[in-house]
């Protein structure tokens, strides 16, 4: 997988997050604050397998690939979804991480190029979803190089080459860019925001006030990536 001609790479600055939790004395939208304080990212599972389906299948009519939603085969389909929820519990992903891994399957969007013959091997929606979280993860909460044999192991398809592979292609697909900001997650949060029954429409952001500038170049935590 790689990524095609595309406008140039623009770094903007992150939201500011202290190990994936919001940060005293800044300001947040409130669907976002609701998400965040969120105990499970359950409820948003099939969204986010909607989601890495639709970026997979709008790169196959970009292409003029003749795989379709229509002829994809129930096993490979059922076996994508069963990967998002194996995903979400071995690495007891917090609902931020879903969010950052959304803004990313965002930006693959009319980047991703698939080669005929990776359709072949299978697969490619649980490495579009693996490479996405990990590098989640990595920007959240730091480095993840060492611990690539974990991340095979806990997804219990891919050998540690493999994920190295997957991490590598996703990044250079998304042109190194792994910023991410409340307006890039601000169209996820309300949908996610909506799928947790705690949610109510009495107190929601409403989004017609404007956001405050994020402070700083980087999450609290953040190292050279």
């Amino acid at each position: 997988m790689s990524n095609g001609v595309g406008a140039p790479t623009i770094y903007r600055p992150s939201i500011l997050l202290r190990h994936g939790e919001l940060v005293n004395g800044v300001k947040y939208g409130r669907e976002l604050q609701f998400i965040i304080a969120q105990k499970t990212c359950a409820p948003a599972i099939n969204y986010i397998a909607d989601v890495a389906e639709d970026v997979f299948f709008d790169t196959m009519a970009r292409q003029s690939m003749p795989l379709l939603r229509s002829n994809w085969s129930l096993l490979d389909a059922g076996f994508s979804r069963a990967f998002v929820f194996h995903l979400a519990v071995v690495t007891n992903a917090a609902p931020i991480v879903l969010l950052v891994v959304l803004v990313y399957l965002d930006r693959m969007r009319g980047r991703l190029v698939i080669p005929p013959a990776c359709l072949g091997y299978g697969l490619i929606t649980e490495r579009l979803l693996l490479g996405a979280w990990m590098l989640a993860f990595q920007r959240l909460y730091g480095s993840i190089d060492n611990h690539l044999a974990t991340w095979a192991e806990a997804t219990r398809q891919f050998t540690p080459p493999e994920v190295e592979q997957t991490l590598r292609e996703i990044r250079t697909v998304l042109e190194d860019d792994l910023s991410f900001t409340e307006i890039d997650m601000r169209v996820h949060c309300r949908k996610m925001a909506g799928f947790y029954e705690t949610w109510t429409e009495s107190s929601p952001y409403s989004g017609n006030q404007p956001l405050e500038p994020e402070v700083g170049g980087r999450t609290v935590n953040d190292k050279p990536l």
